[in-house]
């Protein structure tokens, strides 16, 4: 389980999910978010959704995440959200992608989720 501090540092840095504009060179943090969650679904049924947060978390965090598939207790989970993340992620950018792996380990409200998921403006 992630600890409050954490989990407020994670929201934080998923504000772009919400709030950020798209840009015309990139897709925006949003759209990331939903390119991430059919993986992320994927992800929660198999490993759970509290190993879906903590890998998404590892990735937002920890650069070292991204570059093995043994990645402790997550090994699996981060490396499948990591091979989706990385043909995404010249699309949007580095911080686009943190933002949607960050919204993806701190969102608890299902509609939020189901506007991001069904492109429906925020």
């Amino acid at each position: 389980m992630m600890s409050t501090d954490e989990m407020l540092r994670l929201r934080s840095a998923a504000a772009a999910v919400s709030t950020g504009a798209p840009s015309r060179a990139q897709i925006s943090a949003r759209e990331a978010a939903r390119c991430l969650s059919g993986v992320v679904m994927l992800i929660a049924a198999t490993f759970g959704q509290d190993v879906t947060r903590r890998a998404c978390a590892e990735l937002v965090t920890n650069p070292e995440a991204w570059s093995t598939r043994t990645y402790g207790d997550l090994g699996e989970a981060v490396w499948r959200i990591a091979i989706i993340s990385h043909g995404i992620r010249p699309l949007c950018g580095d911080a686009a992608m943190a933002a949607a792996l960050a919204f993806w380990a701190s969102e608890t409200d299902p509609v939020a989720m189901l506007q991001v998921t069904s492109g429906v403006a925020a």
